[in-house]
């Protein structure tokens, strides 16, 4: 009552397929989202930027397995493309930090401190900071 090898390679293939599609699908959606407001707003940097190389290389990890599972010649050159990406997005992040780091931008006046949000919140300075109460509450 054993189930056949080929039969369990195949079914893996075709959920290994259909996840990466999947991630695939999501990655190019959130490039053409991203690139859209990049060109319309300008984006100042932040260490923030660093949340943007989780999900690249997690894709590109992803998609080097995918590879090797399949021997898919479309997902190799995704698989290529994914790590060009992350290569290109880990530099251009490291390089804003580096800068951020020399010109001693981070952790400066326009980064509050939670003492400073509850002051605020208390003194009525509603132009200052969207936040009026601690934890980000609304008052009633």
């Amino acid at each position: 009552m054993g189930l056949d090898a080929t039969v369990v390679v195949t079914i893996c293939k075709f959920a290994i397929l259909f996840t990466w599609g999947f991630a695939a699908w999501w990655f190019v959606m959130a490039m053409i989202i991203t690139l859209y407001y990049i060109t319309k707003l300008e984006l100042p940097y932040a260490l923030s930027w660093w949340a943007f190389t989780f999900p690249s290389g997690a894709l590109c990890v992803a998609s080097g397995v995918a590879w090797e599972a399949t021997k898919f010649g479309i997902i190799y050159n995704f698989y290529q493309f994914t790590a060009v990406f992350l290569l290109l997005v880990w530099i251009v992040v490291f390089i804003r930090t580096m800068k951020g780091v020399f010109l001693e931008r981070f952790c400066t006046d326009s980064l509050r401190t939670s003492e400073n949000m509850y002051r605020e919140s208390r003194t009525g300075d509603k132009h200052t900071h969207p936040i009026r109460t601690p934890l980000g509450a609304r008052s009633i």
